[in-house]
């Protein structure tokens, strides 16, 4: 009788261990984020729209790449890379790295690595704004 307890106990263990959450919730930071809004370390200086020193987006794809473009002064640059998704004090965060260093980086560490925060289903943050940076806000489309 105990090994039949025993056997069960296992078989519900393994059960629940194997489920997996995958489809039913999916990642939510994927797709297209688009920035719309900035502001820098000096009061009243948030801008939104048109009126922000550039225009930018990220387009995150489920294979663990991206696609980062800014346009200012009717340039765009577009650079690539990968992300690692993690969550870090209860907070999701993503990871991305990119090959090279660029000047659209948004980095604190002076290495071509950026971290953005999710900060729900629709709204993302940059960190850049801990090293002097301006906030950048994002929302998903």
């Amino acid at each position: 009788m105990k090994k039949i307890v025993l056997f069960i106990i296992i078989l519900i263990l393994v059960s629940y261990s194997c489920n997996s959450d995958d489809d039913t919730n999916p990642r939510v930071y994927e797709n297209l984020w688009v920035l719309v809004k900035m502001s820098g370390t000096q009061p009243n200086s948030e801008t939104t729209g048109d009126a922000m020193e550039w225009q930018e987006f990220y387009d995150f794809s489920d294979d663990n790449t991206f696609i980062k473009s800014r346009t200012r002064d009717n340039k765009t640059i577009e650079i690539f890379g990968v992300y690692k998704d993690s969550v870090v004090q209860g907070e999701a965060v993503l990871f991305l790295s990119y090959p090279e260093d660029n000047e659209i980086i948004g980095s604190c560490s002076g290495t071509p690595q950026e971290q953005l925060y999710i900060t729900s289903a629709t709204t993302m943050i940059s960190n850049w704004q801990a090293c002097d940076g301006p906030a950048l806000f994002y929302e998903k489309r």
